[in-house]
């Protein structure tokens, strides 16, 4: 459940490239020939990657991708320890793996798979108060959960390294 969580936002994604319509475009032999004009390409180019970096910022992806390293968190960390050095690790993880390490991948993915227009519907969906509420309910929701889930992890690596949880051989070649 929790991974169908931390994979929401993406999933709404997905669903908007779904159900969103595609246009063919079709060329003339004269178009066919004629070279695009680098400079409007340029444009073109940067313009759908600001939108693309808009539509991340409305949807708070950065903030979701560092909240969300907190399942590296609970799962290298025992219950045990105190929430002072969970917040630490949690900051270590943010500077060393977070958002700005992989904010370009986002870019070029967003850009490779969707078009302009789908772009800006997603931009539109973003700045929706419903859905930007939505968005606050569920990161909320994550962080409320955080005791409940590092204590089901825990158990579940305690189940593991005892035997109780094994797993099948093909997974171990």
């Amino acid at each position: 459940m929790l991974k169908l969580k931390a994979w929401f936002p993406m999933v709404l994604v997905m669903l908007g490239l779904l159900f969103s319509t595609c246009s063919a475009y079709s060329t003339t032999p004269q178009q066919a020939l004629q070279q695009p004009d680098p400079t409007e390409t340029a444009l073109l180019d940067a313009s759908k990657q600001a939108l693309a970096r808009t539509v991340l910022t409305e949807l708070g992806t950065a903030a979701q991708y560092d909240l969300y390293l907190g399942n590296s968190v609970d799962v290298s960390v025992q219950t045990t320890q105190g929430a002072g050095f969970r917040e630490w690790l949690h900051g270590v993880f943010v500077q060393e793996v977070g958002w700005s390490h992989a904010e370009e991948h986002y870019l070029s993915q967003l850009e490779a798979n969707f078009s302009e227009a789908e772009l800006e519907e997603l931009l539109n969906l973003a700045q929706n108060p419903l859905f930007q509420k939505f968005l606050q309910v569920e990161a909320q929701s994550y962080g409320d959960a955080g005791d409940e889930r590092r204590r089901l992890l825990e158990g579940v690596w305690e189940d593991y390294n005892s035997g109780a949880i094994n797993p099948p051989p093909e997974v171990l070649r």
